[in-house]
């Protein structure tokens, strides 16, 4: 009997159930068996990686390799079946599941997890429910909602996780974390096209308890709310992941956060039609003394402003660039980069003018637009930045380096 559906066979108090989605876990019925024998780490490394090759034949060298790949065995085929003794005791005599033992075959001087005889696996059942939800997507889409309702459930999170340091597992969680996702986006989609908004965010927040830093989902999540009118909780939680990212992976908001944070927007504020109310809501809200800082996108855009300006007016703007590195023009170790760069950024808007424009380039430079100014006075103000940065950031073995040139002008347009 190969594994099966949990309610397939009439005595529930039998099935062997073996978890292995968020958790290792086995089952007979309601009570947990495999704590009884946490101790035989060897032994249920070797069953989980049965069970993840399940009809797979395997030589025992490939699988010692696998396992403990620092280890030497003088004969792998006896240690290979000692393992194997020692597993089937566990199975046989600690969890009293002679019937899982039974699946442990040989043959050829290879191993392989051979689904005969009756036990309920979740990851079996995961993809078979995503399997069927799929193909029904077209002629039943009630019915797929349904299964992929019940396939998300099952996943509780990646794959073995307290077996996450060896490498073997790896390609079966990216697997199941793929399949995971996928079958989400399906259920959403298909959620959407029933109207079905308030589940959306049930999944949505499901999902996100599991995959947080998957933007996608957020994407869905805030959408959703704004379906249901909750306009506050969407804002709430726009501003949480954009930090988050932001702080945990460096990441600012993607193209399609910005467009989402544009309907927040709309859906918050009122329309005004007095220009008045509208410029105050335009003026800066930043320090009301010091440069401006802001981010590579918005920079560039000024750039080419004070660019065409300049052009036309005949006044020269100068670009600034400063970099901090070691003495020998390599990068300085990340927390001591970040550490001086903060230390730069904070000196440079207090240091500069209100229509001084400055940006994080890259990990280790800021450039700064300097309007309304000459070579000489450019001189003075880099000079300037430069003193109070080492007034305040020490520079040891750290050296900071400042160039100025006058923006380059428009490439001419050619008409075709």
């Amino acid at each position: 009997m190969r594994a099966q559906d949990k309610d397939s066979l009439t005595d529930e108090g039998r099935i062997i159930q073996i978890y292995t989605l968020g958790r290792f876990l086995i089952k007979r019925g309601s009570s947990v068996i495999s704590d009884e024998a946490s101790r035989s780490k060897k032994a249920w490394d070797l069953f989980k990686y049965l069970i993840a090759h399940r009809e797979k034949t395997t030589h025992s060298e490939a699988i010692l390799e696998a396992l403990w790949p620092d280890q030497i065995y003088t004969d792998s085929n006896l240690a290979m079946r000692s393992l194997i003794f020692r597993l089937r005791q566990l199975l046989e005599k600690d969890l009293l599941a002679p019937e899982l033992a039974l699946n442990i075959t040989f043959a050829h001087g290879c191993y392989r997890w051979q689904s005969q005889f009756g036990y309920w696996l979740d990851v079996e059942q995961f993809e078979k429910l995503c399997t069927e939800a799929h193909s029904n997507i077209v002629t039943d889409p009630r019915q797929s909602i349904d299964l992929y309702l019940e396939a998300v459930s099952l996943y509780k999170g990646d794959f073995l996780p307290e077996s996450s340091y060896q490498e073997w597992i790896l390609p079966f969680r990216n697997h199941y974390q793929r399949v995971y996702l996928q079958a989400v986006f399906e259920l959403i989609r298909l959620l959407k096209n029933s109207r079905r908004i308030a589940e959306i965010i049930a999944v949505c927040e499901k999902a996100l308890m599991i995959e947080y830093y998957e933007e996608e989902l957020h994407l869905h999540y805030i959408e959703a709310l704004l379906e249901e009118g909750k306009t506050k909780q969407a804002r709430v939680h726009y501003d949480e992941v954009t930090a988050t990212f932001y702080r945990d992976l460096g990441a600012k908001p993607s193209a399609a956060m910005r467009n989402l944070f544009r309907v927040l927007k709309m859906e918050h504020d009122n329309f005004d039609l007095d220009l008045t109310f509208i410029q105050e809501g335009l003026r800066d809200r930043q320090a009301a003394n010091g440069a401006f800082y802001c981010d590579a996108d918005v920079f560039r855009q000024l750039y080419k402003l004070e660019r065409f300006r300049g052009e036309r007016t005949g006044q020269v703007v100068f670009l600034g660039l400063m970099t901090i590195t070691l003495p020998d023009y390599r990068l300085p170790p990340q927390k001591v980069l970040d550490e001086a760069m903060a230390t730069l950024q904070d000196v440079l808007v207090s240091s500069l003018r209100k229509g001084d424009v400055i940006t994080r380039w890259n990990k280790a430079q800021y450039l700064i637009l300097l309007p309304w100014i000459n070579i000489q006075q450019a001189d003075i103000v880099l000079g300037r930045v430069e003193a109070r940065f080492v007034d305040s950031y020490p520079l040891d073995r750290l050296v900071l380096h400042k160039k100025q040139q006058p923006l380059l002008p428009a490439e001419p347009y050619i008409a075709e």
